[in-house]
């Protein structure tokens, strides 16, 4: 039953914010920052409220990178694959997790993927639907809205896919705490994706709170004004984001990164 889903995706939910005040209390910062993911409107609205299942995504991701960054190799890895058996997409952040983690204990970011077995074909099918829901249409991505009015339309989902590889790759190089990586990879990927619903933006919440990030915690906030586009298509059947309507999303999350890197004010330095 729908009722069950949604209270199952509340504890979830209950359970990032109880793991976000444990870390802002074992790294020494204000507990009260705790608020700005009990306030948020994302997960009342499109995550318990609409019933989406990215709960279920975010609670074993951010366990699992706190778990590594506290010492608890094994079960943070198990926990960060078993977050990639429920989204695929989870599957970026692996590099990170297993970087610095003993070789022996890689397997157990993987056997969670025996999670699948009893589902046979339903792996392979999942993969498919993956590509062809990925390849068939655009929505609510920057990448694609700041390359199509110079670029075709299957030159601009190339150019984010190629955007994302170089990103991914700097991010490597720079070598930044599992936890920062969570937000930096994290972020680049919703960036880069030619399909981004509004829900999508909760696997970042935690580590944009952790970390008080700005520019991620303005963006977490105005992608949930897309919640109108889901009103408006309950009523007409109609599935598009107006252009006003993506001005407000992305235009103040680009004003926000501009003016923090003037400032270049630093955040968290415990993490």
């Amino acid at each position: 039953p729908v009722l069950v889903m949604k209270i199952l995706f509340l504890l979830c939910d209950m359970g990032v914010l109880w793991l976000l005040m444990i870390a802002l209390q074992k790294h020494g910062m204000d507990r009260r920052h705790g608020w700005l993911y009990a306030a948020h409107p994302m997960p009342p609205l499109l995550l318990v409220g609409e019933g989406h299942l990215d709960p279920l995504l975010t609670l074993p991701l951010f366990a699992g990178l706190l778990a590594i960054h506290w010492g608890h190799a094994r079960r943070g890895l198990f926990l960060v694959g078993l977050a990639a058996t429920v989204k695929i997409s989870a599957a970026v952040l692996l590099p990170f997790a297993m970087r610095r983690v003993p070789r022996k204990f890689w397997p157990l970011a993987l056997v969670t993927f025996s999670l699948w077995l009893p589902f046979g074909d339903g792996f392979f099918a999942h993969w498919y639907t993956l590509g062809r829901f990925a390849g068939a249409e655009t929505f609510n991505s920057l990448t694609q809205i700041l390359f199509a009015s110079i670029l075709p339309a299957s030159a601009a989902s190339l150019a984010g896919i190629a955007c994302f590889a170089v990103g991914y790759c700097c991010i490597w190089a720079l070598d930044p705490h599992r936890l920062r990586a969570g937000l930096l990879v994290l972020g680049l990927f919703l960036l880069c994706s030619p399909v981004v619903h509004p829900w999508y933006f909760a696997m970042v919440l935690p580590f944009a709170v952790l970390y008080r990030n700005i520019p991620w915690l303005i963006l977490t906030t105005t992608s949930t004004l897309l919640l109108f586009v889901s009103l408006r298509h309950a009523g007409t059947q109609h599935w598009q984001v107006p252009s006003w309507l993506l001005f407000l999303e992305f235009a103040p999350f680009l004003l926000a990164i501009g003016l923090c890197s003037w400032r270049r004010s630093p955040v968290a330095p415990a993490l």
